[in-house]
């Protein structure tokens, strides 16, 4: 046999089994570097893969990724510079608000911009762009990243494509909506409650309501007049465009990370994904220098991520800069202003950079602990590499993802409002104290999340490659869940009804033996007349 015969008999399978695939993202920064990273497993899977989102993004590295990219928004606003820049100034009004109501204040902040943003989004796919793409594209299955769902459902819930959820962030109340089940507010640690490591009290519940109310009313009518337009051409309702638009939920996070959330039967983690086969670089020599001339024990790292690279939107960034000169640390600040003239420190105790190799940076073994806003993928990478936390949660989801490492013992929160000197001083002696204590404790979940044989690149290879054969997950979703209220799902008409027959019990109860005292004093009385 000619030998490039043999080569394609072996190639041969491989060819039968490749799939064409789009993968949608939203949002920039993490959610787009999570996103393309799965997308470049998929191409290790031998699929052929369409990277979509609104804006390029320069710190996204492309260049050794063999799948197509392309965008629908930067025609109108090249890069998104428009609009990151507003996105970015109603973030910065979050900074005087209470850290406890992030989720529902930065929705109110960023309203205007998100539904702007989110009209060009549904405009482009229920238009003839995105329809040609889908011809073109001939696809087998969709990878629809969260953010993005909101733009993309009006045209994708009439598709006959099945779509692989990819979720960004770590609460678990986003997939058990989808499927409409039970939200479990006040029995696990999420955005919207103040549960720790006990149930809430009464107080607490009230808070947690109350925050889903303004949330619903934030909520719902900005999704009504999003899609007034397509819910007028289709009949559908909103529910129908948000419920079950996903076949599969991959969530990138893993238990041993951050909480034993109740999951739906579709939905899986990636664990640490973007991390296992990762080689980690040799610092460059300026980093390098930086560490061994420092002259104290400890070299730390701070950033507070992408929006806040100048670090003076938060108002307390000059206590955190003085303090940690005072306790001798070393830091490498991720920012685009230079420290040390900015709050007159010195080089040789202060390294400022505009963009810094953060996972080898963590993976370099001489970082002491890591000063963050606690960002998903910020936390993950400090998990996986093993150095500890201090959070200071700015905005978003950030403040339950300091819950988290507080909750695992991964590291110290600190929220805006504790922040002072003296706390973060104190803060700062815990984390060298307990060092050895959030080290071990991040060593066990990485060994767990590694191991786990029902997480990681094996799920998404599986059922990615079940989707594209099945073009469902049917065994996996409960429909019959779907079309119950939630008053059906915990029996609370049930419980209301047995609660009126008991009122309605005692009320009788209560008027007969009223009645009968009011009899006796009356027969009392009519004695006394008589004697």
């Amino acid at each position: 046999m000619p030998f490039y015969q043999f080569i394609l008999l072996l190639l041969l399978p491989t060819l039968l089994d490749s799939a064409n695939v789009l993968v949608i993202s939203g949002l920039r920064g993490s959610h787009l570097y999570i996103t393309t990273e799965v997308a470049g497993k998929l191409v290790e899977f031998g699929h052929n893969v369409t990277v979509l989102t609104a804006h390029e993004d320069p710190r996204v590295d492309f260049s050794d990724r063999n799948f197509g990219f392309t965008t629908y928004a930067d025609d109108r606003d090249p890069g998104g510079r428009e609009f990151f820049t507003r996105w970015e100034r109603a973030i910065d009004r979050t900074l005087t608000l209470p850290s406890e109501d992030m989720i529902v204040d930065l929705l109110e902040q960023v309203e205007d911009v998100f539904t702007e943003f989110h009209k060009l989004a549904i405009s482009y796919y229920t238009g003839d762009k995105f329809s040609e793409l889908l011809h073109e594209g001939k696809f087998d299955l969709i990878v629809l990243e969260q953010s993005e769902m909101l733009g993309a459902s009006p045209k994708l819930v009439h598709l006959d494509i099945p779509i692989l959820g990819l979720y960004c962030v770590s609460e678990m109340k986003g997939p058990r909506d989808f499927q409409s089940l039970p939200g479990l507010h006040n029995s696990e640690i999420a955005s919207m409650n103040e549960v720790n490591e006990s149930p809430p009290t009464l107080a607490d519940r009230w808070k947690t309501v109350w925050r889903q109310v303004r949330l619903y009313a934030q909520m719902y009518p900005v999704l009504s007049n999003l899609f007034k337009e397509e819910m007028e051409k289709t009949g559908l309702s909103i529910n129908d465009y948000y419920l079950s638009l996903f076949d599969i939920i991959l969530v990138n996070d893993h238990p041993a990370f951050s909480f034993p959330y109740l999951t739906p039967p579709n939905t899986f983690y990636l664990g640490p994904l973007q991390l296992i086969d990762r080689v980690i670089s040799p610092l460059p020599d300026l980093y390098s220098e930086f560490i061994s001339n420092c002259p104290y024990p400890h070299v730390v790292y701070l950033s507070f991520g992408t929006y806040f690279q100048g670090i003076t939107q938060l108002s307390k960034s000059e206590d955190i800069i003085r303090t940690l000169a005072k306790m001798k640390f070393c830091v490498i600040v991720k920012t685009n202003l230079d420290i040390a003239e900015q709050y007159h420190v010195t080089k040789t105790q202060f390294l400022s950079q505009k963009w810094i190799p953060q996972k080898d940076l963590l993976g370099s073994g001489k970082i002491l602990f890591f000063i963050s806003h606690c960002g998903n993928n910020g936390r993950m990478e400090s998990i996986y590499y093993n150095v500890p936390l201090l959070c200071i949660p700015l905005f978003a989801d950030q403040y339950h993802n300091a819950r988290l490492v507080r909750s695992r013992e991964f590291g110290v929160c600190l929220t805006r409002e504790e922040l002072s000197t003296a706390s973060l001083e104190q803060a700062l002696d815990v984390m060298v104290e307990r060092r050895t204590v959030h080290v071990e404790n991040m060593r066990e979940a990485v060994r767990i999340a590694v191991n786990d044989p029902g997480a990681g690149t094996d799920v998404l290879r599986f059922y990615s490659d079940l989707l594209i054969k099945n073009k469902n997950a049917e065994f996996l979703i409960n429909r019959i869940v779907e079309k119950q209220w939630s008053y059906e799902i915990l029996n609370l008409d049930f419980l209301l009804l047995a609660f009126l027959a008991l009122a309605g019990t005692a009320l009788f109860f209560i008027t007969c033996i009223y009645k009968c005292i009011r009899y006796c004093c009356r027969n009392r009385k009519s004695k006394s007349k008589c004697e």
